[in-house]
């Protein structure tokens, strides 16, 4: 059982393991400051050289839904003085108990908490396309639970903090959907530093499928002038075997 001492609570490794792997859950773009953040929250003392021992051991079995790699923290923050504005507004989006709208996304339904006044003033857009019922239950079915709850970390602190090409994609497939250009926009920047001489022509086939050819306009001619600039290494790599002729 967790113990009392002068500054806080020391919870045992169990429960050290279970709140990390629940709010990895939650949140899986948080960074290893925000979620020391949030256990200070709580009133536990668990130093930083044992928060990342934790998260280390619960890495080595934590994957990305879309790939095979740990999830690295995206949001990093040099100020070590106390929560900064980004913090508390991330430990907001974990404040179960001040939440007062639900979103029921995928298939099978997964209820997510939010707060309408954040989600109102952020992103007036998701709110008009999907109007509040009376039971402040919003269904979203054709949205992925994960892909959701990265859309609410843009909401929350307006970025886009996933490293993954298709979850960035859907993320701009949902942005396309309730009409938020500033999201999009984001996320072509976001896919614009993930541009190499490997998926070059993976990327730009993607941008060139019906359902994207018109929100990716901006991004296919990036990597059409990244083609350009690097053709003789990319014509020597199997994505460019694999571009149809439309592509070509």
């Amino acid at each position: 059982q967790a113990t009392n001492n002068a500054v806080g609570v020391n919870p045992s490794p169990e429960q050290l393991r279970e709140t990390l792997d629940e709010h990895k859950k939650c949140f899986p773009c948080a960074s290893t400051k925000e979620r020391h953040a949030f256990l200070l929250s709580k009133g536990w003392n668990v130093p930083l050289i044992r928060l990342k021992r934790a998260l280390g051991s619960l890495n080595k079995s934590l994957v990305k839904p879309l790939g095979k790699e740990p999830i690295p923290p995206q949001i990093m923050d040099q100020n070590d003085q106390g929560l900064t504005f980004l913090e508390s507004k991330m430990l907001a989006l974990f404040d179960r108990g001040t939440g007062d709208i639900q979103f029921s996304v995928g298939n099978p339904a997964q209820l997510v908490n939010a707060h309408q006044l954040i989600v109102e003033n952020n992103c007036p857009r998701l709110l008009q396309t999907y109007p509040v019922p009376l039971d402040n239950i919003v269904h979203v079915p054709e949205v992925k639970p994960e892909i959701f709850k990265e859309f609410l970390c843009y909401v929350y602190v307006g970025r886009v903090m996933r490293a993954s090409i298709e979850q960035i994609l859907e993320l701009i497939g949902f942005a396309h959907t309730i009409g938020d250009e500033r999201l999009m926009s984001l996320c072509v920047e976001e896919l614009g530093r993930l541009i190499s001489v490997d998926n070059v022509c993976r990327l730009f086939a993607l941008s060139v499928h019906p359902s994207r050819r018109e929100c990716l306009s901006s991004f296919r001619l990036r990597c059409a002038e990244f083609f350009h600039a690097h053709q003789h290494e990319a014509v020597r790599t199997g994505g460019f075997d694999r571009l149809s002729g439309e592509a070509v």
